[in-house]
């Protein structure tokens, strides 16, 4: 069996345990970032605005795997939803009205070339070999960041344009989300004595250790996006006195290497495509390229 065919055949068994009258229940291939496509069903209360999506993916290698059959599998995600209700209905008091929404827009930075499908579908600016879109916070918690993406669809509902959304997410983005910068050995520290372990010994290659520094926000959730902040880049450059190179290493945060002569573009692009190939999830990789920031010139190459 497909996991199409599981998918559907999940939902019917799904829709016979919620009365149609009350609810709307549909499966579905969505699209994220990076053209990954996640099999997913919605059961949604009718006049609910929101509700969660759960994934296929895990229910159906069970199935594979002759751990489950399709009714138990429906009966797991009803399980499932049952738990996460409570939470999820406490986003139904919200509504998609501009007024209310816009001190909630964001932007984020994705792929332009990994993103050809999504990006038809929702409003966005080029920028270098990426692309600015733009997510409504929901609610940030110790839960963590949950958004919701702006389609064509709801920008149209509003009746703004891209230009609007892009100021509004100027001013939202940097004080929902503000940055955080750490050397790269500071980090490595924090890690491992998260992990319970003893930090690595000091003297290995220390000066090279420090002179990378590690750019997200306070959440470590998309923060690659600090690129875009206002002058940000420019007055590390200028606190520095260097130009700076920048290693996209995921969507959620990037490196800094301040200029000393020793690296090249063309090198650390490929560090950047062997880390995303090797190490980074599909779904979190950024961008193949390293950037460099002319501090002189005040613009971004690569």
């Amino acid at each position: 069996m497909t996991e199409k065919t599981f998918l559907q055949k999940v939902t019917e068994a799904l829709q016979e345990i919620y009365p149609p009258e009350e609810y709307d229940i549909h499966g579905d291939v969505f699209v994220k970032n990076n053209d990954t496509h996640k099999h997913g069903i919605v059961i949604k209360k009718k006049g609910e605005i929101i509700s969660p999506t759960i994934y296929m993916d895990s229910y159906y290698q069970d199935y594979l795997n002759k751990k489950v059959t399709v009714d138990e599998t429906a009966g797991q995600i009803s399980e499932v939803w049952g738990r996460i209700r409570k939470h999820a209905a406490e986003y139904n008091s919200l509504t998609l009205d501009f007024d209310f929404c816009r001190e909630k827009i964001v932007y984020r930075l994705i792929s332009r070339e990994r993103n050809s499908q999504l990006l038809e579908k929702i409003p966005h600016v080029p920028f270098l070999n990426l692309a600015i879109t733009f997510q409504l916070v929901c609610n940030i918690s110790e839960r963590g960041v949950e958004t919701l993406r702006i389609s064509n669809e709801l920008k149209e509902k509003w009746d703004v344009s891209t230009k609007t959304l892009v100021s509004l997410a100027e001013e939202n983005t940097p004080r929902l989300f503000p940055p955080r910068l750490d050397s790269l050995t500071g980090l490595l520290i924090k890690y491992f004595e998260l992990a319970g372990q003893d930090s690595p010994e000091d003297g290995a290659e220390p000066e090279r250790a420090d002179s990378m520094l590690v750019l997200s926000n306070e959440y470590n959730i998309n923060g690659a996006s600090v690129l875009l902040y206002p002058d940000l880049i420019h007055n590390l450059a200028q606190k520095y006195r260097k130009n700076l190179y920048i290693l996209p290493s995921s969507i959620h945060e990037l490196i800094l290497i301040p200029d000393n002569e020793g690296n090249s573009l063309s090198v650390l692009s490929e560090i950047v495509r062997d880390i995303n190939c090797r190490h980074v999830q599909r779904e979190e990789i950024l961008s193949d390229t390293a950037y460099y920031y002319d501090r002189s010139e005040k613009r971004f190459l690569f």
